[in-house]
């Protein structure tokens, strides 16, 4: 078989086991929205902000050892030192899990204070989800490396089956514990397969030097990637800040929602990542930007009509979905709608942030996070000033997406030495035609938002067209 048409199975396979992880985790999301209801989900989603950030205990160890791999993998004079990385990058999952663990125990004996009140009793289960993660990460980093995507798509289905079990048994009677619980419980299932599987094809290896080294070389990508979670949960911020645990719950629905409409796209960036990191590679262009700017241009065209053709099917169907299983919720139709105009301006800009990290210019990201992120404090409370609540904070969030994703375009381009910002207008003109046509409709007849999709079909015919037969090219027999 071929590279490009093993390249789309791949994908396809990937995709349809987590289509079915999408399925399990839209009951799954109902069945917790419905029986929380919007106080307790709120504090679900400030259990799951905080899990989100003890992920960044490892320091960046596992994103440089994605980056080291990805970009030096087949290169035979770099095969002992990469064995060493992967190595001792399992030492690292297993030292860090022990500094959490001490962490948790510290919080609950003399911090427990600082703790909100209605997280204090889950101190100790976020600790263990947090350690689930750290050895999760590593085996799914490494599985993707080697190219073993049935391990991965056997982890995501299991973890998923059992949480939806336990919540659909338990989560009427037992509410925001059933749902920790079952966290818990398919934690340590995740946790066993991670074990079993690093230690079977890995070995600790406790190299100081090279521990340094993965620090050194992880620290761009963990500040980076810190500053980026800041960035991504401002809003977040501002609603436990200023608002009720209630909005929490209606703008959690709404990224939960949002996160389950992009599983396709999420699906695909996240298997080939290590490949792109290789195609955006200077160093594996031999210095070519030019070469470097065609694939930038190709991959974002063809991206771009998928994440606006999925974006809009999402945007039309959110109301029936929320109307229909969580009416509890109608608040969060108009916030998925906002948020996910913001989120397309910044999907399509993925491939420019890819040749930021694969170029080691995680500190030219730094530099534009930090200012937006003033930027996206500053529109927040002016929105909560205004008395805008929950939709101007949306807003806020979906202009700063905006300018961040032009922002990426631009860096990008100046690592390819190429000036000319004439293919990012191309690449967004349609979109910003088509926001310009909904933004009445949303307003004033929201029901009628299926017109914008014949409009949406019409602009990106060709882009479509031209991918659809990539598809149906790489999928033939």
């Amino acid at each position: 078989m071929d590279r490009p048409r093993e390249f789309f199975r791949n994908s396809f396979n990937y995709a349809s086991v987590q289509y079915l992880v999408l399925a399990m985790g839209f009951v799954k999301g109902i069945y917790t929205a419905k029986y929380l209801g919007p106080a307790l989900l709120g504090t679900y989603g400030l259990i799951l902000l905080i899990i989100e950030y003890v992920r960044f205990a490892n320091l960046g160890v596992y994103s440089a050892m994605n980056l080291e791999v990805s970009v030096h993998q087949g290169k035979a004079e770099k095969r002992i030192y990469l064995e060493r990385v992967i190595n001792t990058a399992l030492t690292h999952a297993i030292a860090t899990s022990g500094v959490l663990v001490l962490a948790a125990v510290v919080m609950h004996f003399f911090f427990v204070g600082a703790v909100p009140t209605d997280i204090q009793g889950y101190i100790y289960a976020i600790c263990f989800v947090g350690i689930v993660g750290q050895f999760k990460t590593f085996t799914v980093i490494h599985s993707r490396l080697f190219g073993r995507y049935r391990l991965i798509n056997f982890m995501e289905f299991t973890s998923n089956a059992v949480i939806l079990l336990i919540i659909v048994l338990l989560v009427s009677e037992y509410q925001l514990n059933a749902v920790v619980g079952a966290m818990v419980v398919s934690g340590s299932i995740t946790l066993s397969v991670a074990l079993m599987i690093a230690f079977r094809s890995v070995q600790v290896s406790l190299t100081l030097r090279l521990i340094k080294t993965l620090v050194a070389v992880g620290m761009p990508l963990f500040a980076y990637g810190i500053v980026e979670k800041i960035f991504g949960t401002i809003d977040r911020w501002v609603i436990i800040a200023f608002l009720t645990r209630e909005d929490l719950g209606h703008f959690t629905l709404s990224l939960s929602f949002l996160s389950s409409t992009m599983v396709l796209l999420s699906s695909f960036t996240f298997l080939y990542y290590p490949k792109f990191l290789s195609i955006f590679n200077l160093e594996n262009q031999k210095g070519k930007s030019e070469g470097l700017l065609d694939q930038l241009t190709s991959y974002s065209s063809s991206f771009s009509g998928v994440v606006i053709g999925i974006g809009l099917i999402g945007i039309i169907l959110i109301e029936p979905v929320i109307r229909v299983f969580l009416p509890q919720y109608l608040a969060s139709i108009v916030l998925y709608r906002i948020l996910m105009i913001g989120l397309i301006f910044e999907r399509i800009s993925y491939f420019a942030g890819t040749i930021l990290i694969s170029n080691r210019k995680q500190f030219q990201l730094i530099a534009l996070l930090l200012p937006l992120s003033a930027v996206a404090v500053l529109l927040n409370l002016v929105a909560l000033k205004l008395g805008w609540g929950l939709y101007g904070i949306a807003t806020a969030t979906s202009v700063v997406m905006l300018f961040y994703a032009m922002a990426k375009f631009g860096l990008a381009l100046r690592v390819m030495n190429a000036h000319s910002l004439g293919f990012v207008v191309t690449l967004y003109k349609k979109y910003i035609v088509l926001v310009v046509f909904m933004i009445p409709v949303l307003v004033l007849a929201p029901s009628h938002l299926y017109l914008i999709f014949p409009l949406f079909l019409l602009f990106y015919l060709k882009e479509n067209t031209r991918l659809f037969k990539k598809l149906k090219a790489g999928l033939a027999l």
